[in-house]
């Protein structure tokens, strides 16, 4: 989900809304999302664009009937995903040119997590 915010810079912003058992796992310290953003958030950007997207602030959204309340993440916006570069070159592959700079930006991200005491475990194509 993508918003425009109300404050006075006028940016847009991406939320991320967890559902109510992951908001739940989040309360028992059992998923740690949260905590990691904003360790990163916190910590002092080593260049204008360090390449993770930082936690701009949270809510908890109430849930309907059984469904438990939600933990939002807003966070910045950052570009378009693999499957949007798909789509723009409309064909079934990414050039290597093209994926060679995007395995870069992705072990620079990596990269900054480790400097930061995070341990990214899992990646999915989605």
């Amino acid at each position: 989900m993508i918003i425009n915010t109300t404050s006075s810079n006028n940016a847009y912003v991406a939320i991320k809304i967890l559902t109510g058992y992951t908001t739940g796992l989040n309360h028992e310290q059992k998923l740690r999302e949260l905590e990691v953003l904003q360790r990163l958030s916190s910590v002092a950007p080593e260049e204008s664009y360090d390449h993770c997207a930082r936690l701009l602030t949270q809510f908890i959204h109430p849930g309907v009937e059984d469904d438990g309340e939600h933990l939002c993440l807003v966070m910045e916006l950052l570009s378009s995903n693999i499957q949007h570069t798909l789509n723009a070159l409309q064909g079934d592959f990414i050039p290597v040119p093209t994926v060679k700079r995007i395995l870069k930006h992705l072990l620079l991200g990596i990269a900054r997590l480790h400097t930061c005491g995070i341990v990214h475990t899992g990646m999915f194509a989605s």
